[in-house]
C-alpha cells in the first residue's frame, strides 16, 4: 500500500508477489486489486476486489476501493453500494472519509 501510495510503479509486481504467497487472504487480494486499478488494469482490479470482498464483506477499505474501481467505470449504482458500506463501516476511518467524498459524485 505504501508503493501504491507512492506512485510506484512496481507496486503491482509486489503486490502479486504477496498474492502468490497467501491467494485466499482478503486483505492481500484487496491490495492487490487496488495496485491494478492504479496500474491501469482496472477489468483485473474488480476481479480481485470482488474476491476480497466475497471473503471479508466487513472491511471498509475493501468496500472503498471497490467502490472507487466501479465509479471510474461508470457503475454508479453499483459504486454507491459499497461506498455506502465502507462509510458505514469504517466510521472515524480514513476509508470512511475518502468514500464519504466519492460518494458525492455519484449520487
Amino acid at each position: 500500500m505504501v508503493l501504491v501510495g507512492l506512485k510506484d510503479p512496481s507496486a503491482l509486481d509486489v503486490a502479486d508477489r504477496a498474492l502468490k504467497l497467501k491467494p485466499d487472504t482478503a486483505y492481500v487480494l484487496g491490495t492487490t486489486g487496488w495496485a491494478a486499478f492504479h496500474a491501469g488494469k482496472a477489468d483485473r482490479a474488480l476481479q480481485l476486489l470482488r474476491d476480497a470482498r466475497l471473503r471479508d464483506p466487513s472491511h471498509a477499505g475493501i468496500r472503498y476501493y471497490l467502490g472507487s474501481v466501479l465509479a471510474q467505470q461508470g457503475r454508479k449504482g453499483e459504486a454507491r453500494e459499497e461506498l455506502e458500506a465502507a462509510v458505514r463501516l469504517g466510521a472515524g476511518t480514513v476509508y470512511a472519509q475518502d468514500a464519504s467524498a466519492l460518494l458525492k459524485t455519484v449520487n
